[in-house]
């Protein structure tokens, strides 16, 4: 049909304004993403009272729109490359746009949980959208992991100046010091962990030890009444059977991510394994604050 009813290679010149079109709108998004880092940046430095953030949130809604924009026109020229080319090499320039690809050099997608938070306030009416930009400047959490978008991977050649490479060596430093951290951090939490059970292993021979040891009254030297003897010992003996219950489940909720840490640390690829879900029992939490705190007044009033 396009053959009998276009003008021959019609077909060629409008895959070429096309693909210049994506260009052109990879090349705006890109600006207007480096465009909100920045104003963002000098907002929070620079600005204050209501007028002057008032105003502010007029510049980056504008900017927001022009990006908005940007996504709109590459997502129509890359289906119009789509039904003029098909399937080919081309794609590996220009890929699928997503919402979580539309994201800035310093900024991360939304995690799940984010995004489920980002619907239910949405529905509730505390986030104003405006040309399919959600203002969500409340839903910041931590960036332990964050991956670039594949929009700053692919240049033309007037993008690839000296700011734009600087931008990127940034990103890639701030990426290695967050590695450096995480492998820190992780080392920590899992000696934390070593360090607890062994604590609680300790605690139960302690407890032990104290079922026998006391046979006076402290600091009289009077031989203990037998009932209270009786009585103490099986407190102690109590107190130990909770360290070792805690310590074994302990053992068993830790044991898979103490295991998935090993496996990070020795340099094992676990990027295609699952996620460990540890079932939290709100018994047990109180249980374990409840002997925290008997250990301590325990220990203070009876076996110092």
């Amino acid at each position: 049909m396009r053959v009998k009813a276009c003008v021959r290679g019609l077909d060629g010149v409008e895959a070429r304004l096309r693909d210049g079109e994506a260009g052109e709108s990879l090349d705006v998004l890109r600006g207007g993403l480096r465009t909100r880092t920045a104003t963002t940046k000098f907002k929070v430095r620079n600005w204050s009272g209501q007028r002057a953030l008032t105003r502010g949130q007029g510049i980056l809604r504008l900017l927001n729109l022009k990006i908005h924009g940007s996504k709109l026109r590459y997502r129509y020229s890359r289906q119009a490359l789509l039904k003029l080319k098909g399937h080919g090499e081309w794609e590996k320039q220009y890929r699928v746009l997503t919402e979580d690809d539309v994201r800035a050099l310093n900024e991360r997608a939304l995690t799940d949980e984010e995004k489920a938070e980002r619907e239910r306030l949405r529905e509730a009416g505390e986030v104003t959208e405006e040309g399919g930009i959600a203002h969500m400047e409340d839903l910041v959490s931590g960036e332990t992991h964050r991956t670039l978008s594949w929009i700053w991977y692919t240049f033309s050649d007037k993008e690839t100046d000296d700011k734009l490479h600087e931008a990127l060596r940034v990103e890639w430093c701030k990426a290695y010091s967050r590695s450096r951290r995480w492998r820190e951090e992780l080392i920590l939490v899992e000696e934390e962990m070593r360090r607890t059970i062994e604590y609680g292993a300790w605690a139960e021979q302690r407890w032990i030890r104290k079922a026998s040891e006391r046979t006076v009254m402290l600091g009289s030297g009077v031989p203990i009444n037998p009932v209270v003897e009786e009585g103490v010992r099986a407190y102690a003996l109590e107190q130990a059977d909770r360290e070792r219950r805690t310590c074994e489940r302990l053992r068993r909720d830790w044991g898979p991510i103490r295991a998935r840490a090993a496996q990070y640390l020795a340099g094992e690829d676990i990027s295609g394994q699952g996620e460990i879900v540890v079932e939290v029992d709100r018994d047990s939490l109180r249980w374990a604050e409840a002997l925290a705190y008997e250990r301590e007044e325990v220990e203070n009033d009876m076996y110092q």
